[in-house]
């Protein structure tokens, strides 16, 4: 994030298609990460070894504001193309859609809002930023179409788009049709926020 806008201070959307090679019930799997504590702000999709997709802020507090989907083995399906995306209001609610339903929401308790991580702050997907391979936390499958957007979305169900586009509100796009080399280009704009293959990533057909 060396442009320093790649979270938004208030509403935002985060989402992907994701296709898992497997869903272990008690393996954790990270779908995309910033995490820089409680006094920079925190953007996780996860699977937790709990078997719970979970989207995960912090809160005004400075603590953990999650919501979950309770059991994601029986919500997704190995080898299946899913589009997850997680949503805030700005007022500290978030939502979590799964192909393109809401499945849980959570709200910061004290009305203080939530707190997403701040300028120079890494995102990784499929890893954590700082997580070398190889680690049991990391993303099995394959990821396309991640979209960052500096407004809520989704306020209700919807009919996920395959291919995300570009809008007024999108502050980061990767389609990742490269299939070569060790970048991923930004549709916002080439070498605003510059994306490089790490920790064993390597591009696939969809």
């Amino acid at each position: 994030d060396a442009t320093g806008d790649l979270y938004p201070r208030g509403e935002f959307t985060v989402e992907l298609w994701v296709n898992f090679d497997r869903i272990v019930p008690t393996l954790t799997q990270l779908i995309l990460q910033s995490d820089g504590g409680a006094r920079i702000g925190t953007l996780s999709l996860m699977i937790r070894e709990s078997d719970s997709l979970a989207c995960i802020v912090r809160d005004g507090a400075s603590s953990i504001l999650s919501a979950e989907l309770a059991s994601v083995s029986a919500a997704l399906t190995a080898g299946v193309w899913h589009h997850l995306a997680c949503t805030g209001d700005g007022a500290g609610r978030i939502a979590l859609f799964v192909d393109g339903t809401e499945v849980a929401r959570a709200a910061d308790p004290t009305g203080a809002g939530y707190l997403l991580p701040g300028a120079g702050q890494p995102l990784a997907l499929g890893s954590g930023p700082d997580t070398p391979p190889p680690t049991t936390w990391r993303f099995n499958g394959r990821m396309d179409e991640f979209r960052i957007s500096n407004r809520r979305m989704y306020v209700a169900d919807f009919t996920p788009s395959r291919r995300l586009t570009l809008e007024a509100s999108t502050v980061a796009l990767y389609h990742f049709d490269e299939g070569a080399g060790a970048s991923a280009i930004d549709e916002v704009g080439p070498g605003r926020h510059p994306a490089m293959l790490d920790m064993g990533a390597t591009w696939a057909p969809e």
